[in-house]
This record gives C-alpha cells, sequence and structure tokens, in this order.
C-alpha cells in the first residue's frame, strides 16, 4: 500500500468539500450544500485553495471556524479531528465564569470524564456545581464508595497516625537511652 503525498491528500480533501458541497446526489449533501454552505469562487482550483491553505499538514482535516459559514480563506483552518470534532453544529457549547467551550473541553479541564459532566447537567445541577463537585471512585480499601476528598482526608489521617506512632516509638527509645 503506498503513502499519498502531501499534494494528493490535499487534493483528497479538496474534492470531497467540493463534492459535499456542490452534489446533491452526495450522502452529506443536506449538512453542506443543502444548508447553503458553498466554497468561495477563490477557491475554484486547487492550486488556489492550496495557494490559501498550504498543503494539509498529516495529521489534521480541514475545519471550517464557523460552521455555518462557507468554505472561504478567512473561515477555514487545519486542525485535529478532536478540535473539529467539537466545532460541530450538535457540539453544546457551555458558559462558564465568562468563558464558553464545548462540555468535553470544560470536563477536560476539571478532571472529568464527559459522561460524568453530561449526567449531572441531566439531573439538573448548575454548571458550577457539575463541574466542581468532587467525583465519586470506589475507595480502594473496601467496597463503599468515599469521594475523592474523602479519600484524601482518609490518607493523610492514615499518614499522620502512622508518623505519631514512629515518635512514640523514638521517644521510648530516647528515653531508655537516657536512664
Amino acid at each position: 500500500m503506498s503513502r499519498l503525498t502531501p499534494y494528493q491528500l490535499t487534493q483528497k480533501i479538496y474534492c470531497a468539500m467540493r463534492y459535499r458541497c456542490e452534489n446533491p446526489k452526495c450522502e452529506s449533501y443536506p449538512n453542506y450544500g443543502g444548508r447553503g454552505i458553498k466554497v468561495c469562487e477563490r477557491w475554484n482550483t486547487l492550486d488556489m485553495f492550496i495557494h490559501d491553505m498550504g498543503l494539509q499538514p498529516r495529521g489534521l482535516t480541514l475545519d471550517r471556524k464557523d460552521n455555518d459559514g462557507n468554505y472561504e480563506p478567512g473561515n477555514c483552518r487545519w486542525v485535529t479531528r478532536t478540535v473539529s470534532n467539537r466545532n460541530k453544529r450538535g457540539v453544546k457549547n457551555l458558559t462558564f465564569r465568562g468563558e464558553t467551550l464545548c462540555a468535553a473541553e470544560w470536563a477536560q479541564r476539571f478532571g472529568l470524564s464527559s459522561q460524568t459532566l453530561s449526567m449531572r447537567l441531566k439531573r439538573g445541577l448548575s454548571l458550577e456545581a457539575a463541574l466542581t463537585m468532587p467525583t465519586v471512585r470506589k475507595f480502594l480499601g473496601g467496597d463503599h464508595i468515599v469521594s475523592e476528598l474523602e479519600r484524601r482526608v482518609a490518607e493523610a489521617e492514615h499518614r499522620a497516625e502512622e508518623a505519631e506512632r514512629e515518635n512514640r516509638l523514638l521517644r521510648q527509645l530516647l528515653q531508655g537511652k537516657a536512664a
């Protein structure tokens, strides 16, 4: 199997972009051309597309910043699949403390799974509560469930008890030597 050259990869993406915007027989046409998404006149040739966008960097995909906007120089960029997936029409954006991100980005930022954040919001929690509530996990030492914060407190108390036992032993040793 031969690998495609950067030019061939870019050509493939270019043709797919034109096809989904211009051909009503394309399965994706209703989501692109059918919604009025067009390819700008400037990009009627692959050469002009490459002039404006450059060759496709390996591992990146073509994305429209405004997914209701056209394929045109000011609205297109090469991004990772993750960034592209977070910039789709169905993705719900959430605003917290003046910043707007998609739910997956908020979950990642707060160390949550997307599923945990989604379930918390479905249960009616505010966005702040859903993001900042400690995650509940199984405690490694038993079958009961405690929050991550409770687990940390328990570990700290255990370390403090061990340190106290060690201090008692050291005091006893010192008293024995002094006698």
